[in-house]
């Protein structure tokens, strides 16, 4: 909905003056629009706890393999004392919690469409490949923080920022 700048009055989008008031319409930039709604998308927060430079290098490895399926509690308890460790184990548990629930939904998914539908399987395997490729893709920015010695939260997992 676009209102005028001028009167209030709502205009349709096609349109170039206000009906009202004569006067012209912003045009929407939808290119702004669409980065704005990126940057929103994809804003999340560093971590502004101090870290000890020496706990970052001697778990540098560690973290980065908490982004690996199953790692994520080994790395969490073997390296319990190193806070840069437990930072990324956690985001790797998020990530691991979301791997099973997206293999669970694809299987039972899959069971019932294929009991209704044959071709539903060949979708419900599609649905779940391009879940586990965003699932991976999310895994390799963790991996790629945890090796910069950031500790960056991933995008999705958190409530949005404002």
């Amino acid at each position: 909905m676009i209102l005028c700048t001028k009167c209030g009055a709502v205009l349709a989008p096609e349109t170039g003056i206000c009906p009202a008031c004569g006067a012209a319409s912003p045009k929407r930039d939808f290119r702004r629009e669409v980065k704005g709604f990126r940057k929103k998308l994809f804003r999340t927060r560093e971590n502004n706890r101090t870290v000890d430079p020496r706990e970052v290098e001697n778990g540098k490895y560690w973290a980065a393999a908490a982004y690996l399926p199953l790692f994520a509690p080994v790395a969490w308890l073997w390296k319990k004392n190193n806070g840069f460790v437990r930072f990324h184990a956690g985001e790797g548990l998020r990530l691991l919690a979301a791997e099973l629930a997206t293999a669970l939904a694809g299987t039972v998914f899959g069971v019932i469409f294929s009991l209704v539908w044959k071709a539903a399987e060949l979708w419900s395997d599609l649905i779940f490949a391009l879940f586990g490729a965003a699932l991976l893709l999310l895994a390799a920015l963790g991996i790629r923080h945890a090796l910069m010695g950031r500790q960056k939260e991933l995008p999705f997992f958190h409530p949005p920022r404002t």
